[in-house]
């Protein structure tokens, strides 16, 4: 009797050992999933910190999948490439955003200058 319950707990063991590679591998997805589906809805009003936070969030993830590759199939990677380049290219139109708002702010001060500098001439 003591057989069979040594031999039920290895194959168990077994069982959810191998299982877990399958769950992590999805857990990295949902949460890949998860970053990129909040930084699309408030990229706009993220903060340094927020970007940051967002940043290190994905680079564990890309720890995780570059040190078991072998638990992802080619049609998980390709999701996971194609969700990571959204949250690269969410990232780069934030910056263009910005550096947008910067050049007409700057553009604005310069007005503002040359207005003074007209008035004061006058």
């Amino acid at each position: 009797m003591k057989k069979i319950s040594w031999v039920f707990l290895f194959v168990n063991i077994l069982i959810f050992s191998s299982c877990d590679g399958i769950s992590t591998s999805a857990r990295n997805v949902n949460k890949l999933e998860g970053i990129v589906e909040n930084v699309d809805k408030n990229y706009k009003k993220y903060t340094e910190k927020e970007w940051e936070q967002a940043d290190k969030k994905i680079a564990l993830i890309s720890e995780s999948i570059d040190k078991n590759p072998e638990a992802y199939n080619p049609k998980t990677m390709e999701k996971i490439n194609n969700l990571i380049g959204k949250y690269q290219g969410l990232k780069l139109k934030k910056g263009l955003n910005s550096f947008q708002n910067a050049l007409k702010d700057f553009g604005q001060q310069v007005e503002g200058a040359i207005k003074e500098i007209s008035d004061t001439t006058n």
